[in-house]
């Protein structure tokens, strides 16, 4: 049998395209969906909905598009169906919704066994779960990581990963996570630091009394030089053990010792103690807004209802009753078959997004409001730097590309839904976020759910605001998160012969 030439052409990508692959990433909290092509030409794949169109971006010939999906079920619905792969060829995968049993875990990058034990001993039963992750195997997408309370990884395998991977990690420190990075001996660059926290390296050398009496293994470490915002929290034979400093709702902890040194006590308690969670002062701030309104229907453009009109006269004008029958008997039907509602697929209804600026960058918190104008599965198009945080009262997905990410969700025509997220927005959007005129405060975060944010004052911005969703008009509230420097409390002080040498103090 012979096939036209165009029919072969269209077929080749899909053919020689490979299956997707989908490996759980970072954290667990969602999955690589990687994407190859096979053939020497280029061709449009991506994720998206079952039942609709998906989004795509193109592939070169004989390479991948690595993409990073989570999902998460509603209060009444499950998320939506998806599939992947090329344009005209896509293929079901199964994304499990983010889930976390036994907690979300803490996050040890790195291949060294006894290392991963030592921590697992000095975390102890009360710590979240530990899970490994090899260097070359970090994601890079913030989303891929932020539900880690604890992010751990030595010097030498902060060096060992790529820029997009520690930009990543930063994005997750950013979003609330605490990162642990351990000195040891003094392998490590301090240019990869310098983006993380203003801490240096020194020479090795070997510890001093106080320091094996608290840690009996260490054999060594290295020197810590603070920089400007930077605190020591553990101090013995005069010198920094552990080094924090705040870096938007996170905080980046460095300590002169190796992981393989560490066990129950002071030193672990100031690495490993989770403190306060600003992230969930500001959660519970979004989740008191009220609830979604009751179901509507969809709205139709005034078009819609004039073409059944339009017919009718055109059959009365005719003056014959058969032909006026069968035009108001056809009418409906050519509404429901030809017309589609007005706008696009959802209408954006109202929201409220929390501004935190960071160096260099702003964390934008919020949720958005939309109503569904037609049914099926669909996509809304987000920054590239976003996560998912919730859906609600149906399931939703998020799916990130090179550069791109979409919200996918599914529904009926009418129905309500609110997406809460997590977007880093960098460059110029950052800076307008940062140097905005504010207003006086009109609003406080609340005193609960306790954390160093409660009572805050939420300054609005002036303003349209930069949200986080390009096809949003904008939003009914923005608000600018003032942060204030906690107030440095003394770092304890190990001493030799102490024995169970003194708990550290909470921390901020």
């Amino acid at each position: 049998m012979k096939y036209p030439l165009s029919l072969l052409i269209v077929l080749a990508p899909a053919v020689a395209a490979a299956a997707p692959e989908v490996t759980p990433a970072g954290d667990g909290g969602g999955v690589r969906v990687t994407l190859v092509n096979a053939t020497v030409h280029p061709m449009e794949a991506g994720v998206g909905p079952a039942d609709g169109a998906p989004p795509h971006l193109p592939v070169p010939g004989y390479g991948e598009a690595p993409w990073f999906v989570q999902c998460v079920d509603g209060s009444s619905g499950p998320a939506p169906r998806l599939q992947a792969g090329p344009v005209g060829a896509m293929t079901p995968i199964a994304v499990p919704p983010v889930a976390f049993p036994a907690g979300a875990p803490a996050l040890f990058i790195g291949h060294r066994g006894p290392e991963r034990t030592a921590v697992a001993g000095a975390l102890g039963e009360q710590g979240p779960p530990l899970e490994s992750i090899a260097p070359e195997q970090v994601p890079t997408t913030f989303a891929a990581l932020r539900f880690a309370p604890l992010i751990l990884v030595s010097a030498a395998d902060l060096s060992r990963l790529s820029p997009e991977a520690r930009d990543a990690v930063r994005g997750a420190v950013v979003a609330g996570s605490t990162l642990v990075v351990a000195g040891g001996d003094g392998a490590g660059a301090d240019e990869l630091l310098a983006g993380l926290a203003p801490v240096r390296f020194g020479e090795p050398a070997r510890p001093g009394a106080a320091l094996r009496h608290a840690l009996p293994a260490c054999t060594g470490r290295v020197e810590l030089v603070p920089g400007a915002g930077a605190r020591a929290t553990v101090v013995a034979d005069g010198a920094p053990v552990v080094v924090e400093v705040p870096l938007g709702l996170g905080r980046v902890r460095v300590t002169s010792v190796r992981f393989g040194d560490l066990e129950r006590g002071a030193v672990a308690d100031a690495l490993f103690g989770l403190g306060e969670d600003p992230l969930g002062a500001l959660l519970g701030w979004l989740e008191q807004r009220p609830p979604l309104a009751p179901h509507q229907g969809a709205p139709f453009a005034a078009w819609t209802w004039a073409l059944p009109l339009a017919l009718a006269l055109l059959g009365l004008l005719a003056r014959r009753r058969p032909v006026t029958a069968l035009l108001l008997g056809a009418a409906p039907v050519t509404a429901a078959a030809f017309l589609s509602p007005v706008g696009a697929t959802q209408t954006i209804d109202e929201g409220v997004v929390l501004y935190v600026p960071v160096a260099g960058e702003a964390l934008a918190i919020g949720t958005v409001d939309l109503t569904l104008v037609s049914g099926g599965g669909r996509f809304l198009e987000g920054w590239p730097a976003m996560a998912l945080e919730d859906a609600s009262p149906r399931g939703a997905c998020l799916a990130s590309g090179p550069g791109a990410a979409w919200w996918i969700l599914g529904g009926e025509p009418g129905e309500r839904r609110r997406l809460a997220f997590f977007a880093r927005l960098q460059g110029a959007r950052a800076e307008d976020v940062a140097t905005r005129a504010v207003g006086e405060a009109s609003a406080n975060l609340p005193a609960w759910p306790a954390g160093p944010l409660a009572g805050l004052p939420l300054r609005p911005l002036e303003g349209e605001a930069p949200v986080p969703f390009p096809a949003a008009p904008g939003v009914l509230a923005a608000w600018r998160v003032d942060l204030t420097g906690a107030s440095a409390s003394e770092p304890v002080v190990l001493e030799a012969g102490t024995e169970g040498a003194a708990v550290a103090p909470p921390l901020p």
